[in-house]
């Protein structure tokens, strides 16, 4: 059963945040915005590894489950600002998903997560960058139906 190979041993999700973490922080030092950025991904656990591991206070979101997102009392706040969208597929669906929420986005780059000497897929995402965020995300509210 030894070695167990990358593709199945389940230890290969703790690969490839330190390099995301570093990379984002990268993009975003060569893409100053004075309205500052925000983090936006396709996966609550992508945006959370993520945020963690940029070691930055920025705010990370996953877009497509808004009700994990009650805390943010004002999403309006993050009008105006860039953001780094992290997507595990970005074929035209996917930017077309999220394609009206900012001014322009487009593709700066991949993270590959690699696993002794094997990319994982499944944990590797692609750099979009959002400019200008319109402010048209709605979080869930306590009482709506959603």
């Amino acid at each position: 059963f030894l070695p167990i190979p990358p593709r199945m041993d389940t230890t290969k999700q703790f690969s490839g945040w330190r390099e995301l973490g570093r990379e984002i922080n990268r993009v975003i030092g060569e893409h100053a915005h004075p309205e500052g950025y925000f983090l936006a991904a396709d996966r609550h656990t992508t945006a959370a590894g993520a945020l963690f591991y940029t070691a930055k206070p920025y705010i990370a979101i996953d877009f497509s489950n808004p009700e994990r997102y009650t805390f943010l009392r004002n999403p309006e706040d993050l009008k105006g600002k860039n953001a780094i969208l992290l997507l595990h597929h970005a074929d035209e669906r996917n930017l077309a998903y999220y394609g009206p929420y900012f001014r322009r986005i487009r593709l700066i780059g991949e993270s590959k997560a690699v696993f002794r000497g094997e990319m994982i897929g499944e944990y590797s995402v692609y750099l979009v960058l959002g400019e200008g965020y319109r402010g048209n995300w709605k979080p869930y509210q306590a009482g709506e139906n959603t």
